[in-house]
């Protein structure tokens, strides 16, 4: 169902992209909470396995959509993308914020990118230790939970059941923030989570250099970027058009998204009558 707040923002989509020329339409969108909003909890690998709407992967089929997502580059919902059919076989998934670019082989493999050096990692484990030891005055009922990525530190609180919310996240990265006022690294709050990485890292410089490895040039395509919370901030910055999934981003985007991803099918369906080209580079 079209509210009337959806219909407003879809027909402000539809004038911004009647203007775009000829370029190649690219989507560049964050994962959770602007694709997807369904999980199953798994309280063994304490992971949140996406449940991707099949709305939205029939949508996306006919987009040239690139995924750039906060996960960690193991974690089991990344190659679901590609297996649902979300992301095409032969486009990446940016993972761990920027700091993994992930590539599907001709038999399924996956091959990775890591654009940070080995000796970050230490510094990222460092910090890990750190807060273990000086965070102590958790929310009641909450639990902090760390993981490692290949080029990230995430950090979560949440409760018995795997469920979060996103004032819990900010007061973490307050706590985290203040722990690493003097350290180069930086934390993002995601909403659902908080990583610690390298400050070049981000979305906005992992998509230039899959740009670069593949030859594209940036102003042949034009870009209309996706995402609901502050780590998609340079992912909207390398945006030609800016879509908003919540208030935390408000200020960064073009046109505010109601409904968060129940929207997003009515979004691929404007970028498609817009006469978007295929899936082809």
């Amino acid at each position: 169902m079209i509210t009337p707040e959806l219909d407003q923002a879809l027909n402000s989509l539809e004038i911004e992209l009647s203007v775009m020329g000829d370029r190649k339409k690219i989507v560049l969108s964050d994962f959770d909470y602007t694709l997807c909003d369904q999980y199953a909890f798994n309280p063994q690998t304490n992971n949140h396995l996406a449940d991707i709407d099949p709305e939205v992967v029939a949508a996306a089929e006919r987009q040239c959509l690139i995924v750039a997502t906060s996960r960690r580059a193991t974690n089991p919902t990344v190659p679901l993308m590609w297996e649902s059919g979300l992301v095409p076989p032969h486009l990446p998934v940016i993972v761990e914020n920027g700091g993994s670019i992930l590539f599907r082989g001709s038999h399924g493999e996956i091959e990775c990118i890591d654009l940070i050096r080995s000796e970050d990692m230490q510094e990222l484990a460092e910090m890990r230790q750190l807060a273990v030891e000086l965070i102590h005055d958790i929310p009641a009922g909450q639990r902090l939970i760390f993981k490692m990525g290949r080029t990230m530190l995430l950090a979560r609180l949440q409760d018995e059941h795997g469920s979060s919310l996103p004032h819990h996240q900010q007061w973490l990265a307050e706590r985290l923030r203040a722990i690493m006022s003097s350290s180069p690294l930086q934390v993002v709050d995601t909403r659902v989570s908080v990583t610690v990485q390298h400050a070049d890292v981000n979305k906005g410089t992992a998509f230039r250099k899959y740009l670069e490895l593949t030859g594209v040039l940036r102003d042949s395509i034009y870009v209309i970027g996706m995402g609901d919370g502050e780590n998609d901030i340079e992912l909207f910055n390398e945006a030609d058009l800016r879509l908003g999934f919540s208030e935390a981003v408000a200020s960064f985007v073009d046109i505010d998204i109601p409904h968060g991803p129940r929207a997003v099918p009515h979004i691929f369906k404007v970028i498609e009558s817009s006469n978007a080209p295929d899936r082809t580079w």
